[in-house]
């Protein structure tokens, strides 16, 4: 299953070139995908072979039946296209990212942040304040939209997500939109030259790959909870889900990664 089995689009059919999309390959059946010229091939047992051109393919998620040729993979990383492994039950399990090849001037800031001994409990800080900013842009949201949250409902939202041990219980996202926000977060994150771990003061591990996940998972959750089962329906009918709340996804990444600049970049200052 991908992004173009949801008829989006379909194989080789021509487009904008600006246009990217996601390939979801489950690997019900065995499924190979190898390289052939600028393009990925993926063969499937008894189905015919389809051709993806790697300059339309944004992130790729993978299941576990899936085989990969070397030349298939080093052409992934060559056009930057982060690949998430999901197991048997959907979950990411692993990650396959591209060697960080354009640096961001915010790459530098985090790299000297994390040398310092501070940025561990600098960085829950500024993820509760995350959190929160999700729920009220998405109460003012649901204002604009004429469907006001009272006062109490949002302080009970508040009081159960921002609190992190208590906020994966009320979660509402599917396994396999998290793998699909996985990959999400990554191509973001390669995009931005931002790396998605930085090692720092004594061995701790800036995460910011799991960061990313954990608030678009939360973004996502709230813009489920009007949508009552509709979250649970067969997968074609959920990847349409997340391609209608893509752009929304996008925008949140940005005011994430803008705020975490705008943090980190304070702190420094403070120190000079």
């Amino acid at each position: 299953m991908c992004a173009y089995g949801t008829h989006t689009l379909t194989p080789s059919r021509p487009t904008a070139a600006s246009v990217r999309l996601p390939l979801y390959l489950r690997g019900r059946e065995r499924t190979a995908v190898d390289a052939e010229g600028p393009a990925l091939t993926v063969r499937r047992t008894g189905r015919a072979i389809a051709r993806y051109p790697i300059a339309r393919l944004a992130r790729i998620i993978a299941g576990p039946n899936v085989h990969w040729t070397g030349r298939a993979l080093r052409l992934c990383m060559e056009y930057e296209i982060p690949i998430v492994l999901m197991d048997a039950e959907d979950s990411p399990i692993g990650y396959i990212q591209p060697a960080l090849v354009h640096r961001s001037g915010m790459d530098g800031l985090l790299r000297q942040w994390v040398d310092r001994p501070e940025w561990p409990e600098q960085m829950k800080n500024w993820m509760r304040a995350q959190r929160m900013s999700i729920l009220k842009n998405w109460r003012a949201a649901q204002a604009q939209a004429g469907k006001p949250v009272p006062d109490d409902d949002f302080e009970e939202l508040a009081r159960r997500h921002v609190q992190r041990a208590e906020m994966e219980q009320y979660l509402q996202v599917p396994k396999t939109y998290r793998a699909a926000l996985a990959a999400f977060a990554g191509q973001k994150l390669q995009e931005a030259g931002i790396c998605a771990r930085y090692w720092g003061h004594g061995g701790d591990v800036l995460d910011l790959r799991a960061a990313l996940l954990e608030l678009l998972e939360l973004a996502l959750s709230l813009e489920f909870s009007g949508l009552g089962h509709a979250s649970q329906v067969d997968e074609a009918a959920r990847l349409r889900i997340l391609h209608v709340f893509s752009q929304s996804l996008t925008q949140t990444v940005y005011h994430i990664l803008g705020s975490l600049h705008q943090h980190v970049r304070g702190l420094l200052e403070e120190w000079r």
